[in-house]
């Protein structure tokens, strides 16, 4: 893996920006980009390789990177994945059930018209403990070996996390821990194997 991305304090359009060079770095570097949480806490960031076979360990996963940002005080976590797009533009006289159900009849992993694409979604806990989120996916390029040579930019494919955000978003904790929920998820960890 490359080096930890870049903190940008606070600033969380600029933490995007940082954690997208981090995932295009990792990926250039690895040939390919294993799903990853970085945990922005006050102490560091921590990076948590997210290497789940099925939905089952990929909720296991989730309550894991939970209890981390539980036990270092998290104030913003990224998540970053490869993941399929597409591009579908509604028909004309094409009703919006129509296009929906055209649009949900083929997953973009089995579409002829799929993008190979890099997610970067952040979220963070504003100060009456609303998540907050952003996005930003970049298509990946390849050399003529296959190899992975950067990501470029998908237009209109930034924004609110919304629609990307769902059970990742809701892994940040609403509410800072107490000096106790941190000590009770610190000791869980290490009573789980994992070093926090």
């Amino acid at each position: 893996m490359s080096a930890k991305p870049k903190s940008a304090r606070g600033d969380w359009a600029k933490q995007l920006r940082f954690d997208m060079a981090f995932a295009e770095k990792t990926l250039i570097a690895r040939g390919e980009l294993t799903a990853m949480f970085v945990v922005h806490a006050k102490d560091a960031q921590h990076v948590l390789v997210t290497p789940w076979a099925d939905d089952e360990e990929k909720r296991q996963f989730r309550d894991l990177v939970r209890l981390w940002c539980i036990a270092h005080d998290a104030h913003a976590l990224t998540f970053i994945s490869e993941v399929w797009l597409r591009r579908m533009m509604r028909h004309p006289r094409e009703t919006e059930a129509e296009f929906e159900a055209r649009r949900d009849a083929v997953q973009p992993r089995d579409a002829e018209d799929r993008l190979e694409a890099v997610l970067v979604c952040i979220c963070w806990r504003d100060d009456a403990g609303e998540r907050q989120a952003l996005f930003e996916t970049r298509e990946i390029t390849r050399r003529d070996n296959g190899k992975p040579d950067g990501l470029a930019p998908i237009p209109s494919t930034r924004g609110d996390c919304d629609v990307f955000g769902g059970a990742m978003i809701e892994v940040l904790p609403t509410r800072a821990p107490s000096a106790l929920e941190q000590a009770a998820a610190m000791a869980l960890l290490s009573r789980l194997g994992v070093s926090g």
